[in-house]
């Protein structure tokens, strides 16, 4: 959902914000498909550690990544905030357990510090930048182009 403003080149994009252990992050809204409550997630043998299972949404056989284990957190009981953010990415639908989902924000393109400047420290292939407000900052995740089940979907 991007639109470009003419008068100053910014591009505005909506994101949605999502909390990882006390954190905030957001990923553009373009590859949300849909925002789940919790529900069981089918484990599957021989994936890796951050890969919960699978879910059956309406019919549709899901995998599912946990944020907390796919980025060194501990894991925590889910609870009625808990939710699965399902992506489509490259025509591949992926679910994320995030701690809760706190809004959906339009951004502008001078919002965000790109994540080459400030976040050299991090693991580079996700984070794509960090948003700037008066009072937060908020990562927002880089759509991966690996297939959902190999990697992080954000």
């Amino acid at each position: 959902m991007a639109t470009v403003e003419a008068a100053t080149g910014n591009v505005a994009r909506t994101i949605c914000v999502f909390a990882r252990n006390r954190e905030l992050c957001g990923v553009d809204t373009a590859v949300v498909r849909e925002i789940a409550r919790m529900q069981d997630i089918a484990p599957v043998p021989n994936t890796p550690a951050y890969i919960d299972g699978v879910i059956n949404l309406r019919g549709r056989i899901i995998p599912v990544v946990d944020l907390r284990t796919r980025f060194n957190m501990p894991r925590v009981a889910p609870d009625a905030a808990t939710r699965i953010v399902v992506l489509e990415l490259n025509d591949v639908l992926a679910g994320m357990v995030v701690d809760a989902v706190t809004e959906i924000r339009t951004i502008q393109g001078g919002e965000i510090d790109e994540a080459a400047t400030v976040t050299s420290a991090i693991e580079g292939n996700f984070v794509r930048g960090l948003l700037k407000l008066p009072e937060r900052l908020i990562a927002q995740h880089q759509r991966r182009r690996a297939a959902p089940s190999a990697a992080c979907c954000c």
